[in-house]
């Protein structure tokens, strides 16, 4: 995709990396940081899932205190230019959208992440990045702008606005709860008039996300426009995440929140309707 001043090719990086004495890159990942202990791009630092994102029962994490301490141990500054480039496209998502939430203002990330770097022969490394400690600040969670509660999430599926779901064709259905076959009488199905765009979609067969003009297609061709409130759902709020960054950073939306508890919340509340099959499913 053609750059954008939220994202950062390998060329641009490279040279960034030159002269940016703030630039401090973030990688982090879903299970645990084995992937960047075998290797990863010289001069990032890992970031916890589990403290620093979420918490131990994976809602997200909105303790200051215990933000501030992971930041302050890792070396990163408030004015730091941070950089997510791991290999996971939503969850590079997330990560940026979390650092938005805690409102650091110079965030971006890698096009095509930590895989489009090795691709390319660029220098990695096993070796930690160790950074002196600081004193890391939040002034405010900016939980307004970019977090949707289930009580948004209702109030918008029933009004003029979009909910989006991002997951797989099985999970919008009901076939599956996340990742298979639902169990323990799981919830499965979807939001109520959620329209389906799955997140793979806003990337090409390299991970390299698409053209603006091919995104905007994506989207206002679902009839997600740019005057309604958007929220984007999916199971956990990560690929959802991707979605909030392509539609707010890079197309321009200014009304678009991630749902972080995602299905994993609306399922587990009895109160919350759901649908199921193909109602508002598109396969173009």
């Amino acid at each position: 995709m053609e750059n954008q001043k939220v994202l950062l090719d390998t060329h641009s990086l490279l040279q960034e990396l030159k002269w940016n004495d703030r630039l401090v890159l973030v990688e982090s990942a879903r299970s645990s940081q084995e992937s960047y202990d075998i290797e990863h791009i010289s001069g990032s630092i890992f970031l916890p899932m589990l403290g620093f994102l979420l918490n131990p029962d994976y809602s997200i994490n909105l303790d200051k205190q215990c933000i501030e301490q992971t930041l302050s141990n890792s070396g990163v500054f408030r004015n730091s230019s941070v950089v997510i480039t791991g290999e996971d496209a939503p969850f590079a998502g997330f990560l940026f959208w979390f650092f938005k939430l805690i409102g650091h203002h110079d965030v971006r990330l890698l096009d095509g992440g930590r895989q489009r770097w090795k691709v390319q022969n660029l220098p990695m490394t096993w070796e930690k990045t160790v950074r002196e400690k600081t004193n890391y600040k939040i002034e405010r969670l900016e939980t307004a702008t970019y977090l949707a509660n289930k009580s948004r999430v209702l109030k918008v599926s029933h009004g003029s606005g979009k909910v989006l779901d991002v997951r797989t064709r099985e999970e919008y259905t009901g076939e599956w709860f996340a990742q298979g076959p639902p169990i323990l009488g799981q919830r499965c199905g979807h939001i109520p008039n959620a329209v389906h765009i799955a997140y793979e979609r806003v990337l090409d067969e390299q991970g390299i996300f698409k053209s603006k003009a091919d995104l905007e297609q994506l989207f206002m061709g679902k009839g997600v426009t740019k005057e309604q409130e958007i929220i984007c759902y999916c199971a956990a709020g990560f690929r959802s995440a991707l979605s909030w960054f392509v539609l707010s950073q890079l197309l321009g939306y200014t009304n678009v929140r991630n749902y972080a508890g995602s299905w994993l919340d609306w399922s587990s509340d009895e109160l919350m309707p759901i649908e199921s099959g193909l109602v508002a499913f598109h396969t173009q």
